[in-house]
């Protein structure tokens, strides 16, 4: 029986209200959720304990929907290092992390940024590249959470020619390459960075990976016919065009980990868990995702 391990995320957020709608609508199923965080939190939230939906959270502690505070900075601080040393002790086949807020992470005493920097820092050996899915829609990010004006430092030929590989190994599509700047730099007249990547590109094609690039990502996003993988250069330049296109209808999967984890593709939205709202569809996604990779 397939077993995925769910971090709770940050209690006051919408995560842990939306993954029990998606569990709580199942029907019976052959895998089994371990659920960490306060086990009363998921009972309010109507989960009944059962043989295949198991609440092995160890914290305690009283949080408001839609109002962060430091006792839900330390839930969800424990409850995703609870649910990495499960993976680590392959107790699960998969892991899907429910959203985090950043800074109540570090206000916990974590100093990462956030679930990408924390897997960096415990999974050093891994090259982690951040990827998106929704349907046949794959996008790739040759880099995630840092600042704008870091990006053109950090994308090496390497970084590029890896995270290519990479959406590829996953998706099975050619890749399509964004550009950097502006038209993808004009051939050097609206920047050079694109020139000194190129040879990143070449490497790829000699790897027998179907690639193309520097693609201005305007045009590249408005005439995709999901036939290509996008691999887009900075973090917003693939996430915003993408969940325009597929709002509620995706997961981010992490590639490189040494075990499967997604996540839905939105944050904590304390606005709509105060007042229960919000579309469960991406956690639903990321569930459905976590469990066919755990399979495939």
């Amino acid at each position: 029986m397939t077993t995925l391990v769910v971090s709770c995320g940050d209690p006051s957020g919408l995560g842990p209200r939306l993954a029990a709608q998606v569990l709580n609508s199942a029907p019976a199923q052959a895998w089994t959720a371990l659920l960490t965080g306060p086990p009363q939190l998921w009972r309010d939230l109507g989960i009944t304990e059962r043989p295949n939906r198991r609440l092995i959270g160890t914290q305690d502690g009283q949080t408001k929907a839609g109002v962060p505070c430091q006792i839900g900075a330390r839930i969800q601080a424990d409850a995703l290092l609870q649910a990495l040393d499960l993976m680590d002790q392959s107790a699960a086949d998969a892991l899907v992390t429910l959203p985090v807020n950043k800074a109540q992470l570090r206000s916990a005493g974590m100093d990462h940024a956030g679930h990408t920097e924390l897997f960096r820092a415990r999974y050093p050996q891994s090259e982690l590249v951040m990827s998106f899915r929704s349907d046949e829609r794959w996008v790739g990010l040759v880099t995630d959470h840092i600042a704008l004006h870091q990006v053109p430092q950090a994308i090496t030929p390497e970084r590029l020619r890896y995270a290519a590989q990479a959406l590829h190994q996953a998706s099975g599509k050619p890749i399509a390459v964004c550009g950097l700047n502006p038209h993808a730099g004009e051939e050097g007249m609206l920047g050079v960075e694109e020139l000194g990547w190129a040879c990143a590109l070449s490497a790829l094609q000699d790897d027998g990976i179907p690639c193309r690039g520097f693609v201005p990502a305007d045009g590249l996003f408005a005439r995709w016919d999901d036939a290509e993988a996008i691999l887009a250069l900075y973090h917003d330049q693939g996430l915003a065009p993408f969940k325009a296109l597929t709002a509620n209808r995706a997961c981010q999967i992490s590639l490189g980990l040494p075990f499967v984890r997604t996540s839905p593709d939105h944050g904590t939205a304390y606005d709509l868990a105060k007042n229960n709202e919000g579309d469960p569809g991406s956690t639903r996604i990321a569930f459905e995702t976590a469990l066919k990779l755990a399979t495939s």
